[in-house]
C-alpha cells in the first residue's frame, strides 16, 4: 500500500471572529444610529451599508468560509502506520482508530436564504481519532480536497479492521462496501 497524504488542519482555540451576518447587522445599526445622530450624513452611510450588503450578498456565491485555523504539515496513512509530520504512529501501538468525513474543499453547504455567510467549505471538518496503549485519545483534523478522496483510505481501513483496531461495521459505515477484503 502506498502512502496517502492529506493536509493537517490545526483549529484556533476559541478565537472570536465576527461572522458576515454580524458585520451586516452592525452596518444596519450604524446606519440607524447615524440617521438618528447626524441626519446630514445618513444618505452616505445608507449608501455605504447598501453597497457593502450587496458585496456580501453576491459574495456568498463565490467565497469560502473562513479557515479558523492553520494548515500545518501533512498526515500520511501508510502500511500499518500513520505519519504526522515527523512522528510515526504504528497500528500496533494503537488500541482503537476511527474516522469522521464531514466535508471536502469547495463543498457547497446550505446556509439558508436569509444569511450573508459564505456557502463553500474549506474541507477541514474531517478527522482521525486514535487511542494509544496508555489510553490517551488523539484527534488529528485534516483536509479532503475532493468528495471521494476518503475512499483512498480503504486499504488502511482494511489493515485497521484486520488488526482489530476498527470494527467491520464501522468500516462499512464509513466507506460502504468499496474494496473491503477483511
Amino acid at each position: 500500500m502506498d502512502c496517502i497524504s492529506f493536509d493537517v488542519f490545526i483549529p484556533d482555540e476559541k478565537k472570536f471572529r465576527p461572522s458576515t451576518d454580524g458585520i451586516v447587522l452592525g452596518l444596519f445599526v450604524a446606519v440607524i444610529a447615524t440617521n438618528w445622530i447626524a441626519a446630514d450624513f445618513a444618505p452616505f452611510a445608507a449608501f455605504g451599508a447598501f453597497a457593502t450588503c450587496i458585496y456580501f450578498l453576491t459574495g456568498t456565491f463565490w467565497r469560502k468560509k473562513p479557515l479558523e485555523g492553520t494548515i500545518a504539515g501533512t498526515i500520511k496513512f501508510c502500511n500499518h502506520k500513520i505519519m504526522v509530520n515527523n512522528e510515526t504512529i504504528s497500528l500496533d501501538n494503537v488500541t482503537e482508530i476511527d474516522f469522521l468525513f464531514s466535508n471536502y474543499y469547495r463543498k457547497r453547504e446550505p446556509n439558508g436564504r436569509r444569511s450573508f455567510n459564505p456557502v463553500f467549505s474549506q474541507g477541514v471538518d474531517n478527522y482521525v481519532t486514535y487511542v494509544d496503549r496508555a489510553g490517551d485519545k488523539y484527534i488529528i483534523n485534516f483536509r479532503l480536497k475532493t468528495e471521494d478522496e476518503h475512499y483512498e483510505l480503504v486499504p488502511f481501513a482494511n489493515q485497521a479492521v484486520n488488526a482489530g483496531k476498527m470494527s467491520v461495521n464501522r468500516a462499512v459505515e464509513l466507506f460502504g462496501d468499496k474494496g473491503f477484503f477483511f
